[in-house]
């Protein structure tokens, strides 16, 4: 615990700040709440907050925003809505059984992929690689794949950084050339 104390000056940058920031936050919803917070959080770093702003009205001024908006992502974090309030708080979602019976699900995978559609996605991919020069194929298992960058997957190929870089630039601009003729 920071166990400082506070000179004669800050003290009363300090309280001239709090009224400051109490005049304009007080007529919303929890305002004291907001207040006292936002002061807090300025006590701890209290010579960082004078020195940036030397009348405390300027600071309530900049910080009266950003003091509602952090206070009402705190309040939807507790309710458990999430900080964005993206996150849907109630209860579980349903579905339908192949008999028509309603059942409650208690998680949904949204990035879940069928398996079917999956193997298709992997057998298409499969053909384009095999249409790919090695070198080419090679660099891109590598560095798509095992997180090498150009540079090290051109010297376990064996050939040049810059030669692998264009080959693979070439051969993208080749497969997007021939996905749009396709279309």
């Amino acid at each position: 615990m920071n166990t400082t104390r506070l000179t004669e000056a800050q003290m009363l940058w300090l309280t001239a700040f709090a009224e400051e920031l109490k005049k304009r936050v007080e007529r919303f919803k929890d305002g004291d709440d907001i207040c006292s917070i936002q002061v807090l959080n300025v006590l701890r770093q209290i010579k960082k907050y004078i020195q940036r702003y030397p009348h405390p009205r300027d600071a309530a001024a900049a910080m009266s925003f950003t003091a509602r908006v952090n206070h009402s992502r705190g309040e939807a974090i507790q309710r458990g809505a999430g900080a964005r309030r993206k996150r849907i708080v109630g209860r579980f979602p349903t579905d339908k059984t192949e008999d028509g019976d309603e059942i409650t699900v208690d998680m949904v995978d949204q990035n879940a992929i069928d398996p079917a559609s999956q193997a298709a996605d992997c057998d298409e991919c499969r053909r384009v690689v095999g249409q790919l020069p090695s070198d080419v194929a090679t660099g891109i298992a590598l560095t798509a794949i095992f997180g090498f960058n150009q540079g090290e997957a051109a010297s376990k190929i064996g050939i040049g950084r810059t030669y692998l870089s264009r080959t693979m630039k070439r051969t993208q601009h080749e497969i997007r050339r021939g996905r749009n003729e396709a279309a």
